[in-house]
């Protein structure tokens, strides 16, 4: 969450007045989160003139898991399963196919050739833990009916699939304008949940995507 990693911020408010919210401490849970207000406003309470944001170290290199699957009724029946498992990915990201159509049409990345559904998992969890959960999001991948599944061995490859991932609102932008949902649901009812999400798209709409929804395929640590 951005408001996680922000300390402090100034801004001015609708009546000209310039505030200041957060804290200079390390933790700071006393009153009313202001400052989570504001930023999670984005720009409608006010405009921000300085932030002061939290600095964290260089993560350790993570383990990247990929699973290709024929429909987003198994995705997210895989997305079950890691949750089932007791597994917590560090992310766990779901491109459909008209994300990948729109995609490959900008970048020409080639994948929506190679998937209707693209499911992207990593862990950060250290040492043999890690390799663990990844092993874990393998299987799971597999019994839920994945196409192709495999950790992947490059990290750049690994990279320029959340790429992907990250260009999919940007290209669809480009056919159009896109109107979004979030959808939360337990994690066991993704399976269901997902049919629904890509169902045919209305006469007036291109393209029905589901790039993105907690419930169907992002559960984030």
């Amino acid at each position: 969450m951005t408001r996680d990693y922000v300390l402090a911020l100034e801004a001015v408010v609708g009546r000209g007045e310039t505030v200041r919210l957060g804290r200079r401490t390390a933790k700071g849970v006393v009153g009313y989160d202001l400052c989570g207000l504001l930023v999670g406003s984005e720009g409608t309470l006010g405009v921000v003139t300085e932030i002061t944001v939290r600095l964290r170290g260089a993560r350790a290199p993570e383990r990247t898991v990929v699973g290709y699957f024929d429909t987003l009724r198994d995705a997210g029946a895989a997305v079950a399963s890691v949750t089932a498992a007791g597994v917590v990915p560090s992310a766990l990201e779901l491109v459909d196919r008209h994300c990948l159509q729109a995609v490959d049409q900008w970048r020409n990345m080639g994948l929506s050739a190679d998937a209707n559904v693209l499911l992207l998992g990593r862990s950060d969890a250290p040492g043999e833990a890690g390799e663990a959960e990844a092993d874990t999001m393998v299987r799971c991948f597999e019994e839920a009916g994945a196409t192709w599944s495999a950790r992947s061995a490059d990290e750049t490859e690994a990279e320029a699939l959340f790429a992907a991932r990250r260009l999919a609102y940007p290209a669809l932008e480009r056919l159009g304008p896109v109107l979004t949902e979030d959808v939360c649901v337990p994690a066991p009812s993704s399976p269901r949940c997902s049919p629904a999400s890509n169902g045919p798209a209305p006469s007036t709409t291109p393209t029905s995507p589901t790039s993105r929804t907690r419930a169907t395929a992002t559960c984030t640590r």
